[in-house]
């Protein structure tokens, strides 16, 4: 009960705040909006004198702002402001069910209409010289569904293995009518429930993580969700995935309406999403790049070193041509 009232009320403390990030967070400016159907979304900016661009970041499922804080100090320094919301049902925003840890959207446009409150009330309202767009799996499916309805609104994107197509533990034809019979029996009952074999957050061990190949990046991700557990997350519900086969069905069916310039950055090694279906929509988009990583799991920004330093470089180097 107590870490509901605190996810429902924002309880963090200056010293849960300097655990997560005492070099960047505490300087920013954090606050709240209110989302469709009343939710309460948290989130945070961070401005510079003189800024050449902003960057609205779109993070992926399961994750809050303060994760980004790697990303978040890497734009600073190429002076983009930095501004980034924690989505319905995650993060430090509002929860749509009585258990916490559940992953779980009544719509998915839910999502693209809070993303669009979002930047016409905390972002259009500072006129940033430019306006870019980074988004990270889901987070660059929310992103793709806003640029097919506003296509005129940022002047380049970068999404990282953006979540065209979810790797599935068999066919989606099989799948999807035992996950549809299955949410409609959780509606009887008046609460979602986990897709199968789903839990409540479970801290996975370095060595069955399918996320990134490097050790200590992977530890400080563990670190931050024990240190602020309102940030924890289990697993996906029924409903969300069925409404995540439809949000990305229109991403694959309207690709062409991706006319933003956009970067698509794939994970060779991902486990997580499908590259395979990411490649057709890059392909059917009207100005859209690929750049493949053959050796990179699907989290690119605390990958390796080496990996990492690439995805930043190409991040940049984009956002700087346009």
């Amino acid at each position: 009960m107590l870490r509901t009232l605190l996810i429902l009320f924002m309880g963090l403390t200056m010293t849960q705040l300097a655990l997560a990030s005492p070099q960047l967070w505490q300087q920013a400016h954090q606050g709240h909006f209110i989302g469709v159907d009343g939710m309460r979304l948290n989130y945070a900016t961070l401005t510079q004198a003189n800024a050449r661009g902003a960057v609205v970041i779109a993070s992926g499922r399961s994750e809050g702002y303060l994760k980004y804080h790697g990303l978040a100090k890497a734009l600073l320094e190429q002076e983009l402001d930095v501004y980034i919301w924690d989505h319905r049902g995650q993060g430090l925003s509002e929860r749509l069910t009585r258990n916490p840890d559940m992953g779980h959207v009544e719509r998915f446009d839910d999502y693209v209409a809070d993303m669009t409150t979002f930047i016409d009330t905390k972002v259009l309202p500072r006129k940033p010289k430019k306006l870019y767009l980074v988004g990270h799996s889901m987070g660059g499916a929310i992103g793709s569904l806003y640029l097919q309805h506003y296509p005129d609104t940022f002047d380049a994107a970068v999404f990282s293995a953006p979540m065209y197509g979810i790797q599935l533990p068999g066919p989606r034809w099989a799948l999807e009518p035992v996950l549809a019979m299955m949410a409609r029996w959780n509606r009887l009952f008046g609460e979602p429930g986990y897709i199968p074999g789903g839990t409540d957050y479970e801290p996975k061990p370095f060595e069955r993580n399918l996320l990134t190949q490097d050790a200590d990046a992977y530890q400080d991700f563990l670190d931050l969700y024990q240190q602020i557990p309102e940030l924890q997350l289990g697993d996906p519900t029924n409903h969300w995935m069925l409404e995540s086969f439809n949000a990305m069905d229109r991403i694959r069916s309207q690709a062409q309406r991706i006319t933003t310039p956009t970067l698509v950055m794939q994970a060779g090694n991902d486990a997580i999403v499908d590259n395979q279906v990411m490649e057709s929509v890059v392909n059917a988009s009207t100005n859209t790049s690929l750049l493949r990583l053959p050796n990179a799991r699907h989290e690119l920004l605390i990958e390796t070193p080496t990996i990492r330093r690439r995805v930043l470089s190409a991040l940049t180097d984009w956002l700087q041509r346009f």
